[in-house]
């Protein structure tokens, strides 16, 4: 049935476009078109921004959308990074990074639902994470003649915020899995 996947809700909508513009940036970004890709990736990033806060204010949050929403926002971070790593190879270690953290709060998501929980939604630590992923993405894509140190220094401010967010999520889990308060951890 149409609506299962969420087509008469447009905040499903929303998340569908952010999908579409990942894949087109992904694609512009191997061809070489940066800014087609920064403007692909700041639509992206508009409608993942808006699509849940406007499925909450309405009362149409879906479990779909629950799931679909974090898949294309990873799924723009790792197009846009591997797209990148042709053009920097110091961005592979991030992709590696990105990969295993992303594997670790899929498992820990899986065995939360397991077990009759979810975390409602991302952490400060883990918005604070793609807001800077985001912003490097930008200024990898738009400024081409970048030096390969600020380059890799922006690569390595990202690599230590994906390590500090994913330090963050294990602590979490291991509160969790123990039965011991979390604070929300919610902007």
């Amino acid at each position: 049935m149409i609506s299962f996947i969420g087509y008469y809700n447009y905040t499903v909508i929303l998340t569908y476009i952010s999908l579409f513009c990942s894949i087109a940036g992904m694609l512009f970004t191997v061809n070489g078109w940066y800014k087609m890709a920064v403007l692909c990736l700041a639509l992206s990033g508009l409608c993942d921004m808006f699509d849940g806060k406007i499925a909450r204010h309405l009362n149409m949050i879906t479990e779909w959308g629950k799931v679909l929403d974090p898949v294309a926002d990873k799924l723009t971070q790792a197009a846009v990074f591997i797209s990148l790593s042709f053009r920097y190879p110091t961005m592979r270690y991030l992709v590696i990074l990105f990969v295993v953290k992303e594997m670790f709060m899929g498992i820990m998501g899986a065995i939360m639902l397991k077990k009759g929980s979810m975390m409602d939604g991302a952490r400060w630590y883990g918005k604070l994470c793609t807001a800077v992923l985001y912003g490097a993405m930008v200024i990898l894509l738009l400024v081409v003649d970048l030096s390969y140190f600020a380059a890799g220094l922006i690569i390595s401010i990202c690599i230590i915020m994906n390590i500090f967010s994913f330090a963050c999520y294990i602590v979490y889990y291991a509160r969790v899995f123990m039965n011991k308060p979390v604070t929300s951890g919610k902007i």
